[in-house]
């Protein structure tokens, strides 16, 4: 058994939170760039600006009642007393005066969480008409009615002005248009940088694992992506005597459940430059789910590396084949037209909400699993190699 429970306790359990750009953040990198280092690779480190987050809690009083409230990810503070203006479809919220009211989003307008307005890589024309209708309407504040009883908001962006919290969904039915509330939103945006981590070995085209290492703000991440992140240094570990035709690069993301993404836009450039360099990659994000088989597949595949892939992880029973999934680390290289396969548990697309919340501990990974998917990858890329 390698270190993997070692290395995924040390991330989730000592250090938690690892949102890019906070003191955690930045002990997690330091840990996997020494570990790395003690294999013997040599590690670059790519710096990059980043934005600290502090949250210490929200409140909201209605007629002296107060209703259960969370902080939005990255809000801006605030301290107001506004009248309340409820709308549920685009087409309300673009008709409606709500300059200088609080603005509570419901219904069909908080179906799904927004991606963030500069986000490069996935931009839905509808969220980007529902964040210009609220821009261009000026609320001091904005309330978000989830479907659940999670107080998460739809906006969840560092780069959005107007703060924002959440409310679950009984607490959301309790607020009308005309009536007044109290919005307080205790949070500090700090200005801070971040790194993506790299490890190399040997010459020649590039045969590259990736998992990223941040997290959301409000959890410890263990299956996303500590366990990602445990079983690439598992990897590393079994390959540190590696003398193959093809080098080996181990790069540890930063910033993938980041609003801005900054580390992926910092590799995707480094990426562009010469996407030739590399011979095909592992993304490997939200392994070991306890109960779950590994779900892999496969990106800007040529015929033949495509059968390896299915020779190689088809026999093993914990693995699954499912549909390509566009949103990972593994698309800045398929983007580049490099030969991406990514791994995650099979069971975790049903189960997506809890990722970025208090139950994703340790106890939902089961470092068995993980250490199978490190002996699987290492048997691939010594084949490739």
């Amino acid at each position: 058994m390698t270190r993997i429970k070692e290395h995924l306790n040390v991330l989730a359990n000592d250090i938690g939170p690892r949102l890019t750009g906070t003191p955690g953040n930045l002990k997690a990198t330091n840990y996997v760039a020494g570990v790395l280092r003690e294999l013997n690779y040599q590690v670059n480190r790519q710096r990059f600006d980043a934005m600290d987050w502090e949250d210490s809690g929200a409140t909201l009083d209605l007629d002296g009642q107060t209703i259960s409230a969370q902080s939005a990810d990255y809000s801006n503070p605030i301290n107001v007393v506004g009248e309340l203006e409820v709308v549920d479809t685009l087409e309300a919220l673009q008709a409606a005066n709500i300059k200088g009211k609080i603005c509570v989003l419901t219904g069909e307008l908080t179906k799904e969480v927004l991606m963030p307005k500069n986000f490069t890589f996935y931009k839905p024309e509808t969220h980007q008409q529902i964040i210009a209708a609220l821009e261009l309407g000026g609320p001091v504040a904005i309330i978000s009615v989830s479907h659940n009883e999670s107080p998460a908001a739809i906006i969840q962006d560092g780069d959005f002005e107007i703060p924002v919290l959440g409310v679950p969904q009984a607490d959301g039915q309790k607020l009308h248009s005309g009536q007044q509330a109290h919005v307080v939103i205790n949070t500090s945006r700090i200005k801070s940088t971040g790194e993506n981590t790299l490890g190399h070995l040997g010459e020649g085209r590039k045969v590259a694992v990736v998992a990223h290492i941040d997290t959301a703000p409000k959890t410890i991440g263990a299956l996303d992506n500590a366990s990602g992140v445990a079983t690439l240094l598992a990897i590393a570990e079994k390959l540190k005597d590696w003398q193959g035709e093809a080098s080996l690069e181990f790069v540890i993301m930063n910033g993938e459940d980041n609003y801005a993404m900054p580390g992926e836009l910092v590799m995707s450039e480094m990426i562009a430059t010469n996407p030739s360099a590399y011979k095909v990659v592992v993304n490997i994000d939200g392994v070991g789910m306890l109960g779950s088989k590994v779900a892999y597949s496969g990106y800007e595949l040529p015929d033949s590396l495509r059968e390896t892939v299915n020779t190689i992880f088809s026999q093993q029973k914990e693995f699954v084949t499912v549909d390509p999934w566009p949103m990972g680390d593994h698309m800045l290289f398929a983007a580049r037209g490099v030969p991406a396969i990514s791994l995650t548990s099979a069971d975790i697309f049903a189960q997506i909400d809890f990722l970025h919340g208090s139950a994703d501990t340790v106890d939902v990974v089961d470092a068995v699993i993980c250490d199978v998917v490190a002996d699987v990858v290492s048997r691939f890329i010594r084949e490739m190699g």
